[in-house]
C-alpha cells in the first residue's frame, strides 16, 4: 500500500457479474469462457450511453434467471448460474450485505449456492463486493507468489501463508 498509493485491485461492477465469470469459467478456456460472458452481455445487456457512446453492460440477473438454457453453456452449469441468478434476485449477493458480514462468513454463506466452492466464493467476496480484507487461500497463484515476495525457498504451506496474510491486515485482498 505505500509503494503504491491509491491503488486497488480490479474488481467487477457487481458480486452477481463476478459469480458468473467464475462460475462460467470453471473447467472451460478463458477464451471461451470469455466469449460466453460477452455474449451474454450482448444478446441480454441493457444499453447505456457512456461519453456520447452506446455501450451493452452484463445483463442483469432478472433476464439470466428467466432463461431455461443459453448456447454453449452445458445444462449443469447453466442451472447453477441461474440459481446464483435467483440468490442475486433475493439479496444475497448484494455487495453491502457482503461487505457487511464477517469475510469468512460471506464466504461460507455464497458457498452454500450450487456450483460454488471455496474458490468462486472468495472470488465474489474480494472481486465482486470488493471486500477489502478477505484472505483467499484458494487462489491457485497465492502460494506462488508469496514464495517469490519472499524469497522463501519453497512454496509456503496453508498455513505458513495464513501467517503471512496477518501482517496484511486490513488489506489482506489487495495483495
Amino acid at each position: 500500500r505505500d509503494r503504491h498509493p491509491g491503488w486497488r485491485p480490479v474488481s467487477f461492477a457487481s458480486p452477481f457479474e463476478a459469480g458468473t465469470w467464475f462460475l462460467l469459467s470453471q473447467r472451460t478456456r478463458t477464451p471461451q469462457a470469455a466469449a460466453i460472458k460477452l455474449r451474454l452481455r450482448d444478446e441480454l445487456g441493457e444499453s447505456v450511453t457512456v461519453d456520447g457512446e452506446a455501450r451493452r453492460v452484463f445483463p442483469a440477473p432478472d433476464r439470466i434467471a428467466a432463461l431455461e438454457w443459453f448456447p454453449g453453456v452445458p445444462e449443469r452449469k447453466w442451472a447453477n448460474v441461474r440459481a446464483l441468478a435467483h440468490a442475486a434476485l433475493e439479496g444475497r449477493l448484494d455487495g453491502e450485505r457482503l461487505r457487511a458480514l464477517p469475510p469468512e462468513e460471506a464466504v461460507a454463506d455464497l458457498q452454500e449456492l450450487p456450483g460454488v466452492g471455496p474458490f468462486t466464493a472468495q472470488g465474489i467476496v474480494l472481486r465482486g463486493a470488493g471486500a477489502p480484507d478477505l484472505f483467499a487461500p484458494d487462489e491457485p497463484r497465492m502460494a506462488k507468489a508469496a514464495a517469490l515476495a519472499y524469497d522463501l525457498p519453497d512454496e509456503p504451506s496453508r498455513n505458513e501463508l495464513a501467517e503471512l496474510a496477518e501482517t496484511w491486515r486490513p488489506f489482506r485482498s489487495w495483495v
